[in-house]
């Protein structure tokens, strides 16, 4: 009965992606489709929200048979998907994205950028153009077939012509590396870090996050927390606990994440964001 009264307030339900809402195979299963179409049926908005760029969402709203918004970045933007209209662009300064694709050339990292509509690479770099053509075979595998715009950046020339960037990630596992990054983004203003997956770092302007997308979409549906249930795994995700009074972490999320919710999930392998709307609904 408890969480029946719960879901009769739910209005929006936010679920990451990565180790949450996608097993390890990044797909969608079709129980979970299932469930999520019974919420939808029952009149509940539902968000996917992710580090991922805008562009590469479009396969996992595809998966579910649609959803109604979904924030992308980080949080960098937020897009109403049944109006096709971005409801935030949160983008770096010009100033900032010179100084840090900078600091990225000179300390020889891996990295990609990003604006609303481009992904940007280091000319050359095979690593990050399989990122890319991966994608684009998942997303034709699983018959929602997408070409990603992508242009490549060439090192020898000035980082001027680079506006309205929303994310620029660095792929780096060596601590000394990180604890450097991090010092020097310490040192911009309005300029924030953090990690939205293992290896994968990203810096944003200094309020983006989850929770900041999250309440966009609160202020346009006209909802308070009790309305919201979000779902995650990992650090990045619990800025949207910030905003849900339904908080419900996988079982595989980071212990942090955990100890801050009011529900623990099974596992991403095993349908655990499908199970938890389940149980509210049937």
């Amino acid at each position: 009965q408890e969480k029946r009264d719960v879901m009769s307030k739910i209005k929006l339900i936010v679920t990451d992606l990565d180790g949450t809402l996608l097993n390890d195979e990044k797909k969608v299963s079709a129980y979970t489709v299932e469930m999520i179409q019974k919420a939808k049926a029952a009149g509940i908005k539902i968000c996917i929200a992710s580090g991922r760029f805008d562009g590469m969402l479009s396969i996992y709203r595809d998966s579910i048979l649609g959803c109604d918004y979904t924030i992308s970045c980080n949080g960098a933007v937020v897009k109403n998907e049944n109006s096709n209209q971005f409801l935030l662009v949160n983008a770096l300064s010009h100033e900032n994205t010179i100084k840090i694709l900078t600091y990225f050339k000179e300390q020889q990292l891996t990295f990609m950028f990003y604006s609303p509509d481009t992904i940007y690479y280091e000319a050359g770099k095979a690593k990050m153009a399989k990122r890319v053509t991966d994608y684009e075979q998942l997303a034709q595998s699983l018959g929602f077939p997408k070409k990603l715009k992508v242009e490549t950046v060439d090192l020898t020339k000035p980082f001027d012509s680079y506006h309205n960037i929303i994310k620029i990630v660095a792929y780096e596992h060596e601590e000394e590396k990180l604890s450097a990054l991090r010092a020097y983004c310490d040192t911009l203003e309005n300029c924030c870090m953090e990690a939205t997956g293992y290896g994968i770092y990203g810096l944003f302007e200094k309020n983006v996050s989850k929770r900041e997308g999250i309440e966009v979409i609160k202020k346009e549906m006209g909802i308070g927390n009790d309305a919201v249930a979000v779902f995650g795994d990992w650090e990045n995700d619990l800025s949207m606990f910030d905003c849900a009074d339904t908080r419900v972490a996988m079982v595989n999320g980071m212990e942090i994440v955990k100890e801050r919710a009011t529900i623990i999930a099974e596992s991403n392998n095993d349908d655990g964001v499908a199970k938890v709307i389940a149980s509210f609904i049937d």
